[in-house]
C-alpha cells in the first residue's frame, strides 16, 4: 500500500497503526476526539480510509498535526487488507 501508513513491524508500540474506514464526515468522526488521539499517540498514524467530505477548515486541522493520514477511498475488497494493518480500528 502507498498510503502514507505506518506499520507495526515489531512488539514495540512506537508505529501503532490506529484506523477507520467508511464515510469521513462531521457528523460521524469525532474531529476533536481523533486531534486528541493523535497528539497523545504521536509515535504512531491515525488513518482515515474511505470518501472524504470533512468541512475543509477540519480537514486542515487533521493535516496539521503530521500523523493523520486521510486516505481515499479504496475498493471494498481491499478493506480487510487495511484493517489487518490496523492495531486498534
Amino acid at each position: 500500500m502507498t498510503s502514507g501508513i505506518r506499520y507495526r513491524r515489531s512488539n514495540s508500540h512506537r508505529n501503532t497503526g490506529t484506523g477507520s474506514t467508511g464515510t469521513v464526515h462531521a457528523s460521524r468522526v469525532d474531529v476533536e476526539l481523533v486531534e486528541q488521539l493523535a497528539r497523545k499517540f504521536s509515535h504512531g498514524t491515525i488513518a482515515l480510509v474511505g470518501p472524504d467530505f470533512l468541512p475543509s477548515e477540519a480537514a486542515a486541522r487533521l493535516d496539521s498535526l503530521g500523523n493523520i493520514r486521510r486516505v481515499p477511498p479504496v475498493p471494498y475488497s481491499r478493506i480487510p487488507e487495511y484493517m489487518r494493518a490496523f492495531d486498534v480500528c
